[in-house]
Parts: structure tokens; sequence; C-alpha cells
């Protein structure tokens, strides 16, 4: 498969064993990436844990004190695949549907990213294993507006995560290079994800694709009365402005074009 997933770990070896199983049970074609920040402790236990497993398609690297967009862009250098997609540790992608979102994508440059349906999912009895608790749609979206202003203006109004769709790999280290000054994941994220809406559309494929686990370890953005008192808050939100605006410009169509004028 020319596709890459790329995942960025941190003091979870668990999570991580049972990912690269769920991989090698199901003999995935691609190459799996992981980016280990974990203490050293963890580290030893993890890297010595996947030496047992023995699977071809692992690439393990210790990247120890960098942040999870870092890690990505350290993890996205190193592939030589043309598509490439970003998990969490507790994630799992469906072979078929990232396969015939590598094909859309080849198929049409007008589109940046491309994925299925996805759900989130929780276990009953444990973190890693038992019976699941609930299933639900987890939101990945469509967005066919032509000009780069309007595409921005529809997930800036109707956000949703697009770092979990399939990029093209040159193109995905295009948008993580935006990541560099910015200090705060709020604002990491949101960029990532509105800069590949920004350069192109979004094909939502009638395939099942994703399923994410939702779990009291998992990430959460922090409450916004926290968020804006932080000393990076107004200067990353400037940051990103510019470096957005940057991004509209730089695809723009019709309406961005008549924006400017005015």
């Amino acid at each position: 498969m020319n596709l890459s997933i790329i995942v960025p770990t941190m003091d979870r070896p668990d999570f991580v064993i049972r990912l690269i199983k769920y991989y090698k049970n199901i003999n995935f074609l691609g190459e799996i990436f992981i980016g280990d920040s974990s203490s050293i402790a963890n580290h030893k236990l993890l890297f010595n844990m996947i030496k047992k497993i023995n699977y071809s398609k692992i690439k393990y690297f210790y990247l120890p004190n960098q942040n999870i967009e870092i890690c990505q862009q350290s993890l996205a250098k190193k592939v030589n695949s043309d598509f490439i997609v970003f998990s969490g540790d507790d994630d799992f992608f469906i072979p078929s549907g990232l396969e015939k979102c590598i094909n859309f994508l080849g198929q049409n440059s007008e589109y940046s990213v491309c994925h299925g349906n996805s759900f989130i999912f929780n276990l009953k009895d444990n973190l890693l294993s038992g019976r699941i608790n609930y299933l639900a749609n987890y939101t990945l979206k469509k967005v066919s507006e032509d000009d780069s202003y309007e595409r921005f203006n529809k997930i800036l109004n109707d956000y949703w995560v697009s770092i979990f769709s399939v990029h093209r790999t040159d193109e995905f280290l295009l948008d993580l290079e935006l990541m560099k000054n910015i200090k705060l994941e709020f604002f990491r994220e949101k960029v990532l994800s509105m800069s590949s809406i920004i350069r192109g559309k979004s094909k939502l494929l009638d395939t099942n694709y994703l399923y994410r686990q939702v779990h009291n370890k998992r990430y959460s953005n922090p409450k916004i009365n926290k968020l804006v008192l932080d000393d990076n808050f107004n200067i990353d939100l400037e940051l990103c402005s510019n470096l957005l605006t940057k991004y509209i410009l730089k695809y723009g169509g019709k309406t961005t074009s008549l924006i400017i004028k005015n």
C-alpha cells in the first residue's frame, strides 16, 4: 500500500502494542511510523516489546521532548510513500477504506484530503480490551467549495479535525511547517486542520474508515476561560490569523480575489 501511518505517542506502551498487534493481525500492507516521546523507562519498555513482536512494517523512533506536531513532522520526513495519515495510539484504520482514499486522491487533484465513515467507541471493562460500551459516529466532513476563502469559512463555522484524513505526503509536510512557531496545542491543531481545507477540497467516501477510542486518558482541549489567560494566547492568535490569511491568498479563487479588491 502506497500509504504510511504516523503515530506519535507518549508513555502509553500498552496502547502502542495493542495497535501494532491489530495491524499485524490484519496483515496491513503499509508502513507504520511510531514516534515515541516517552520517559526513558517507558521508551525502553516499548522498544523491547516491539522487538519481541517482530513486525517488519513497524518503524520505531525515540523522539524525546517533542510536542505532537513536531513529532508528526519528524516522522513525516521519514516517510517514502506518496500518501500519509495521522493516527493516535488509540485509533484504528480500516485498510480497505484507506485504499479507496488513496485511489480517489490519485485521480482528483483538486481534493487535498479524503476519508470515509468514522466512529468513536468506549470499552466497558478497561482501557485496552473488553466489551464495547457504546459506538457513535465521529464527524469527518466533505468540503466541496471551489474557493479557498469559502472552504476556510466553512470549516471555521463548522469545525472538524481533518488531521485524521488521508493526505498527500508532500502537502502534509507543507502544512506541518506552519506549526513550528505556534506555542499552544489548541492553535496548532486548528491551523493544521484548516490549512489542508484551505489548500483543497475534502472528500467523504461511503466506506468504513476509522474507529477512535474514547477514554479518560485521551487528550482534550483546555476550557476556553483557561486558554485565554495563557500568556501565549494573543500571540498565537495573531500568528495563526496571519498564517491562514497567507494560505487563503496562496490557494485563492474568485471569492478571494473579490475580497482582495474590496
